[in-house]
């Protein structure tokens, strides 16, 4: 969890008497680092994410001052701090204007204050939150490879509440702890209202007990799962049902009887549309809803699934269901196979 503008401006304001000259732009550029920049010609040595302190030594007219700020904004900068009182007497409204119009943040800071201590106590404190991070997500990984909660609990004393997300790419999502294992990227999260998730996210239950966390990982990878097969944004395992204990059967002989024994539905209409009954506990007319078909339609194709299957009966209804969550398996296992 990296820290944000808003983090340094609220908690040191005063202390340095930093002023928000921006206020339309949000606050939520992250912060990597803090970099003192007087020579426009250096700016190709931002990496991204530093907030960048200038004096004007070598931006007196208003012209460079603006092409300074639009080249570390495009530079990837998160934002600009103006020491002001020497070389600097005055803030264009132009320049403001740009940065409103570019979110991004503009903040002065009075002759006065030393340089040095903001950028010592910023980089100290960045520096802090990096090693912090670095605990966390190894404790993380711990749990992925060894299912040893108790050494998280230990690793992570501070940890109250949250619930894992798993993703097949890497997400842009705040968290407390996040790690890529294999060819998956787990998250865990103190908080997920707001997020806005990507392609096949996979989002566990929550949990208020460190030593659960091995078992909310595995509910996160098998929404993700979920989502794959569905082609969904997000999964919650909250509502992926019977997927939980499909998608935990590695034999793929099982697997294939499953496929073997719908294999008589080779008709798409006749085979979604008994899928559907099924999971519409038997019923015709949420069935004939849920399609937009009449009542007549779906009943003639139920009763022609019925005679193909040969041995259908009413008992075996969990078993045709639970056999197409298997072929949603099967195929996913397949498309995994075939990736590279």
């Amino acid at each position: 969890m990296s820290f944000t503008l808003k983090h340094f401006y609220q908690q040191s304001k005063e202390k340095y008497k930093l002023k928000f000259i921006t206020p339309s732009v949000a606050l939520n550029h992250k912060i990597t680092w803090i970099h003192l920049l007087e020579d426009i010609n250096n700016c190709s040595f931002i990496r991204g994410g530093e907030l960048i302190i200038t004096t004007g030594l070598n931006a007196g007219k208003e012209d460079l001052l603006f092409d300074l700020a639009s080249k570390i904004y495009a530079s990837g900068a998160s934002g600009l701090i103006l020491n002001v009182g020497n070389y600097i007497h005055h803030i264009p409204d132009s320049l403001i204007s740009w940065c409103s119009q570019h979110d991004f943040p503009l903040f002065t800071m009075p002759w006065e204050i030393h340089i040095a201590d903001l950028m010592q106590d910023y980089c100290n404190q960045i520096i802090s939150e990096e090693r912090t991070q670095e605990r966390r997500n190894s404790a993380l990984l711990q749990c992925l490879t060894s299912e040893n909660d108790t050494a998280f609990q230990t690793l992570c004393p501070d940890f109250a509440s949250g619930c894992a997300v798993a993703s097949d790419h890497e997400l842009s999502i705040d968290c407390y702890a996040f790690v890529l294992y294999e060819t998956t990227y787990y998250y865990l999260c103190s908080d997920i209202d707001g997020f806005i998730f990507d392609r096949h996210c996979g989002v566990s239950n929550l949990t208020e007990a460190p030593l659960h966390l091995s078992l909310i990982l595995k509910q996160a990878y098998r929404s993700m799962q979920v989502s794959k097969i569905k082609n969904t944004e997000v999964s919650f395992f909250k509502d992926i049902g019977l997927y939980y204990a499909a998608l935990a059967i590695d034999d793929l002989d099982v697997l294939y009887q499953a496929e073997r024994l719908l294999s008589p539905l080779q008709d798409e209409d006749i085979r979604s549309t008994f899928r559907l009954y099924l999971e519409y506990h038997g019923s015709v007319q949420a069935t004939a809803q849920a399609l937009f078909l009449h009542r007549n339609t779906v009943n003639y194709r139920i009763q022609k699934a019925r005679r193909l299957l040969q041995t259908y009966s009413a008992e075996k209804e969990l078993e045709y269901l639970f056999s197409f969550y298997l072929c949603d398996c099967l195929k996913l296992k397949e498309l995994d196979l075939l990736t590279p």
